[in-house]
């Protein structure tokens, strides 16, 4: 692996040809292939190549430098359509999608849009199938028996509801997160499973990649999924899709929408819907 500026990149050999961009995934002894959703063996993608891989070798396998992380731009990619900081989703047949595959396929973000040929790759999630992307039955059998949990528990700080955002504020302490306070406020660690009383042990999301149901800023419009979700300004504990931009603020990406599903534009308390947690990097705005 090489790590050059801010990237990190191989050159590998494929086993096919491939004319990017398209995400890659491992085809066996270091060779690659194209990465698609709607095929078997296929997924999970494990970084992206932008370039086209051309025969010549002896073997019939062609060299191809694949990006695992960094922000990547080249002139074959064509996000015009796609709105800045959205995500990418890896698509059915392969390349690049701007919303998840159908049901039933592994639904998988890799990365995020910069600018109309540019993209960042980086963190990608393993995938999921179906509505849950981390769950108990993709532990292998007998690890762990029934005693695994996927949750953490912490104490609360303060009343809170399922799907609040939190942070610390002491030792395995959570309270709400929000973007309008100090730099520690908007440090997001995990996502409320349950409601809890001040004082009480609290069950909370910490891993990323996990499907999870978040409070959203009442009355958003234009919701979608693969939409990016930010810590809200407005309403602690909650997030929004519109990105801070007043001064003194913090920005924080906290992942991608999976699932409109339930979405009630009314009160915080009621406005529920799903996310892939993936907090991202956050950035006080002057």
């Amino acid at each position: 692996m090489t790590v050059e500026g801010r990237q990190l990149y191989d050159s590998l050999l494929s086993v096919e040809m491939m004319s990017g961009p398209c995400a890659v995934t491992f085809a066996g002894s270091g060779y690659v292939r194209m990465a698609m959703a709607g095929i078997s063996g296929r997924w999970p993608a494990v970084g992206i190549t932008a370039g086209t891989a051309t025969s010549g070798d002896t073997d019939n396998s062609m060299g191809v430098l694949v990006r695992y992380w960094g922000v990547v731009h080249a002139d074959n990619f064509d996000f015009a359509s796609y709105a800045r900081g959205q995500a990418i989703w890896l698509g059915q047949s392969g390349g690049f999608a701007n919303s998840p595959p159908g049901s039933g396929m592994p639904q998988q973000i890799l990365g995020m849009v910069v600018d109309g040929s540019g993209m960042f790759v980086g963190n990608l999630c393993p995938g999921w199938v179906g509505s849950g992307q981390i769950t108990q039955t993709m532990l292998a059998s007998g690890v762990g028996g029934t005693s695994v949990s996927l949750t953490t528990s912490f104490t609360a700080g303060e009343a809170l509801s399922g799907g609040e955002f939190l942070v610390f504020s002491g030792a395995k302490i959570v309270t709400l997160a929000y973007a309008s306070g100090t730099w520690d406020h908007a440090s997001v660690v995990a996502v409320a499973a349950a409601a809890a009383i001040s004082g009480a042990s609290i069950a909370c999301e910490t891993l990323c990649g996990r499907d999870v149901r978040v409070q959203m800023e009442a009355s958003l419009s234009g919701l979608a999924a693969g939409k990016p979700v930010y810590l809200s300004a407005l309403d602690r504990g909650a997030c929004t899709t519109i990105a801070p931009t007043t001064s003194g603020n913090t920005s924080k990406l906290l992942g991608w929408i999976s699932s409109t599903s339930g979405y009630l534009s009314g009160s915080v308390a009621s406005s529920l819907l799903s996310i892939v947690f993936q907090p991202g990097q956050q950035i006080l705005l002057g």
